[in-house]
C-alpha cells in the first residue's frame, strides 16, 4: 500500500545524487586552482546536500490523536497511544536498521524535577552531577515512561517542564528509509513550556501538518495559533488534516469538511484532508487495503510526498546549486582564472613587486573589516539595551493592569458554603479569564511593537554594514586588477550576497526566508525575512509569560488556611489572592524572560556579523594564497608555468561544462515549480 508515493522520493534522490556529483567534481577544480577557502564552502554544501532529510512536524492541540496519526503514516504502532497520557517532549522518529531509542537531556535541567522520572534514569543524571548530562540509550518498549505525562495526575506536576529535551527513535520503516523524519511534538494547548518547545522547533521543519479533531475542529485557540504564530513565521503551505472523521456521521462529513475549508482557506495553499488515522494504521498493519483506502490517508500521503520532493526538495537543491554556480562562475571563471593567467604571463620580478605593493592594502582591508565588525557588535549591544528596556517596561505595564482586570471580571462560579472544590473552580475560572486577557494584549504588543523594533534594528545593523562590505569587496576586486591587469566581473553581486555565500544555505531556515536563494538573492528581502523570523521567534520565547505559572492547588490551600484562621471565603478575597499571585509571577519572570529574548536576538545578529567578517577574511586570504601559489610556480621555472597554464585551461573547460549543467539543473527545478 502507498508504495507509489516512494517514486517521488526516488526522483529527489536522483537529483540530489546529480548535484552531489557536481559538487565533488567542483571540489577537485577549486583545489587545482588553489582556492582552499572556497573548498571549505563546498565541503559544507556537500554535507548539507548529502545529509539533509525531510522533516515533517505534526502540530495541533492536546489529544487530537497525533501519535495515532504518525503511526498511520509509518504503518506500524511505533508511538504509545494510550487514552490518558499526552506527549511531553519532542520525539524525532528516524530511520534505523534496528529499533533504538536515545534520550537527550535539557541543559540546564529544570529547577524542579518530575516525580515520575524512572529511578535508573535519575541515578544516571546524578552520576553526571545533574548538568551536561550526555544522551542515554533507553528501552524502546519503555519510551512512554519518558515521552508522555499522565493527564489524570497532579495538575502542578503536569505543568512542570520535562528534564528531557528530545527522544530520538530509530525504526526500520520504508518511509523513514526514504530520508523522511517525523517530529512528534507536545500539543499546543498544554503547559506553556512544552508549547514553547513545539513552536521553537518549527524552523527545522520542511512540512507542517496541523492536526485537527473533526469532532471539534477549528477551535478559537487553534485558529489564533495558526494566524499569530505559524502564518506569521511564513508557513503559508501547511497541511490541515482533520482526524477522526470516522466519528462523524456519513451525512455530515461533507459539511464538516466545508466548514474547515472556510476557516483555513486563507492560511494555506494546500487542500484540506479528512482522515481516520485509526482505520489507516489498522488497515496497514492488518493488510486490509479496503480499510486503508477508506481512511482518507492515501490521497493525503500522495500529496505530502509530492510536496516534500518537488516543493521542499526543490529548495533543498536549488540553494546549494546556486551557491555552487556562484563559486564556479563569479569566483573561479570570471575572477581567479583570468587573474592567474595574467599573472603567469608577467615577469616574476614584476609580480613580486606588485605583491609587495598590495600587501599593505590587504592589511588595511583587514583593519577595515575589523572596524566594520566592531561597529556591528556595538550596534548589536545598543540593540540589546533598547530591546531589554522595551520588554521589561512592557511587562511592568502588563502587571500593573492585572488588578483592574480581575476586579472588572464577574465570575460565574459562586463560593457559597466554602469547599476546596468550589474554591479551585473559582480560581481556575479567574486565572483562565486573566490568561486570555494577557494573551490578547501580548499578541497586539508583539505584532505592533516588538517585531517592528527588531526589524528596525536589523535594518540599522545590516544595511549600514552592507555599504561597508561593498566598499571592501570593491577594493579586493581592484587588487585583482592591480595584480593581473584584468577587470573583474562579479555580475553585480551585493555586499551581503558575497559575504553570506554558502553560509546562507546553512543559515536560512524552512520558514519565510527559505525562498531567498531559490528566487535569487535580494538584500532588502533577506534582511526583512531574517527580521521577521527572528521577531516571531522572540515572541515565541516570551510566550510563557502570557500564561503565568499558577500553582492552583497551592493557591487553594493558601485560601483554605485563611478560612480556618477566621477569614471569609468571598469572591473578592479569592480575586485578590489570584491577582496578587499573577502579578507576582509576571514581575518575577519579567527580567529573566527579557534576558532570554534579548540573548536570542543578539545571538542571531552576532552570527550574521561573524559570517560577514569570516567571508571577508576568506576573500582576502584567497588573494594571498593564489598570488603566493603563482609566485612559487614561477620560481620553479618555465616547465611549471606551462603545467600551471595547462591546469588552468583544463579547469576552465570543466567549469564551463559544469556551469552549463548547473544552469540546466536549476532551470529544471525552478521551472517545474
Amino acid at each position: 500500500m502507498c508504495t507509489d508515493n516512494y517514486q517521488g522520493y526516488a526522483w529527489f534522490k536522483e537529483k540530489r545524487s546529480n548535484l552531489a556529483q557536481m559538487l565533488g567534481e567542483s571540489s577537485t577544480i577549486i583545489k587545482d586552482l588553489a582556492m582552499p577557502q572556497f573548498a571549505d564552502n563546498l565541503k559544507q554544501l556537500s554535507e548539507k546536500v548529502n545529509n539533509d532529510s525531510f522533516k515533517i512536524q505534526i502540530v495541533g492541540t492536546f489529544k487530537n490523536g497525533k501519535s495515532t496519526f504518525i503511526n498511520a503514516l509509518l504503518g506500524e504502532d511505533i508511538l504509545p497511544t494510550q487514552a490518558l497520557p499526552c506527549t511531553a517532549v519532542i520525539n524525532e522518529i528516524k530511520y534505523g536498521t534496528e529499533k533504538r531509542a536515545v534520550l537527550h537531556f535539557c541543559n540546564p535541567l529544570p529547577g524542579r524535577l518530575l516525580d515520575c522520572i524512572p529511578e535508573a534514569t535519575l541515578r544516571y543524571m546524578q552520576s553526571h552531577g545533574m548538568k551536561d548530562v550526555p544522551p542515554m540509550d533507553i528501552e524502546y518498549d519503555e519510551i512512554n515512561k519518558y515521552v508522555v505525562i499522565p493527564t489524570d495526575g497532579d495538575p502542578d506536576e503536569i505543568s512542570l517542564m520535562s528534564p528531557y529535551k528530545t527522544v530520538e527513535l530509530y525504526y526500520p520503516s520504508p518511509l523513514l528509509k526514504e530520508g523522511v523524519e517525523i517530529i512528534d511534538s507536545p500539543g499546543l494547548n498544554e503547559a506553556d513550556e512544552r508549547t514553547k518547545v513545539t513552536l521553537e522547533y518549527l524552523d527545522k521543519a520542511d512540512a507542517i501538518i496541523f492536526l485537527l479533531d473533526a469532532t471539534k475542529a477549528c477551535a478559537k485557540n487553534e485558529m489564533e495559533t495558526v494566524e499569530d504564530i505559524l502564518v506569521a513565521k511564513g508557513f503559508d503551505d501547511m497541511f490541515f488534516v482533520a482526524n477522526r472523521i470516522d466519528c462523524i456521521a456519513q451525512r455530515e462529513r461533507e459539511s464538516i469538511k466545508a466548514f474547515i475549508e472556510k476557516k483555513v482557506d486563507q492560511f494555506t495553499t494546500n487542500p484540506v484532508y479528512c482522515v481516520s488515522a485509526l482505520q489507516a494504521v489498522e488497515g496497514k498493519v492488518n493488510h486490509n487495503d479496503n480499510l486503508y483506502q477508506g481512511s482518507g490517508m492515501p490521497a493525503f500521503e500522495a500529496k505530502l510526498a509530492e510536496f516534500l520532493t518537488k516543493d521542499k526538495g526543490r529548495i533543498k537543491l536549488v540553494q546549494p546549486a546556486r551557491e555552487l554556480s556562484n563559486i564556479l562562475a563569479k569566483e573561479a571563471l570570471y575572477k581567479v582564472i583570468p587573474s592567474q593567467r595574467a599573472q603567469l604571463s608577467t615577469s616574476l620580478d614584476t609580480l613580486k613587486k606588485r605583491y609587495a605593493i598590495v600587501q599593505p592594502q590587504l592589511t588595511d582591508l583587514e583593519a577595515q573589516k575589523q572596524q566594520m565588525y566592531s561597529q556591528m557588535l556595538l550596534r548589536i549591544e545598543r540593540c540589546q539595551n533598547d530591546l531589554r528596556r522595551t520588554i521589561v517596561g512592557y511587562f511592568k505595564e502588563l502587571a500593573y493592569k492585572i488588578p483592574a482586570w480581575v476586579q472588572e471580571y464577574t465570575p460565574s462560579t459562586k463560593v457559597g458554603l466554602a469547599s476546596k472544590s468550589k474554591l479551585k473552580k473559582l480560581a481556575d475560572e479567574i486565572v483562565a479569564y486573566i490568561t486570555g486577557k494577557i494573551k490578547e494584549e501580548f499578541s497586539a504588543w508583539n505584532n505592533e511593537t516588538l517585531q517592528p523594533i527588531i526589524k528596525e534594528k536589523a535594518n540599522d545593523i545590516f544595511e549600514r554594514s552592507g555599504k561597508d562590505l561593498e566598499q571592501i569587496y570593491k577594493a579586493i576586486d581592484d587588487i585583482y586588477v592591480q595584480m593581473s591587469g584584468n577587470s573583474v566581473d562579479v555580475k553585480g553581486a551585493s555586499g551581503w550576497e558575497r559575504a553570506v555565500g554558502a553560509g546562507l544555505c546553512l543559515f536560512v531556515g524552512a520558514g519565510s526566508g527559505a525562498e531567498v536563494m531559490v528566487n535569487g538573492f535580494n538584500t532588502k528581502n533577506f534582511i526583512k525575512n531574517f527580521a521577521l523570523d527572528l521577531g516571531v521567534g522572540t515572541g515565541i520565547l516570551l510566550l510563557g509569560i502570557t500564561n503565568p505559572i499558577i500553582g492552583i492547588a497551592a493557591l487553594v490551600a493558601l485560601i483554605w488556611r485563611g478560612i480556618y484562621s477566621g477569614g471569609a471565603a468571598s469572591i473578592e478575597s479569592v480575586k485578590k489572592q489570584v491577582s496578587e499571585v499573577i502579578v507576582s509571577s509576571i514581575s518575577d519572570e519579567a527580567t529573566s524572560k527579557a534576558d532570554d529574548a534579548v540573548s536570542k536576538v543578539s545571538k542571531s545578529f552576532t552570527q550574521m556579523a561573524d559570517n560577514a567578517a569570516s567571508a571577508v577574511d576568506t576573500e582576502i586570504n584567497s588573494v594571498r594564497s593564489q598570488l603566493e601559489s603563482i609566485i612559487k610556480e614561477m620560481e620553479r621555472g618555465q616547465a611549471n608555468i606551462d603545467r600551471r597554464n595547462s591546469v588552468i585551461n583544463e579547469c576552465e573547460t570543466k567549469i564551463q561544462t559544469l556551469n552549463g549543467q548547473l544552469t540546466d539543473f536549476i532551470f529544471e527545478l525552478t521551472d517545474s515549480k
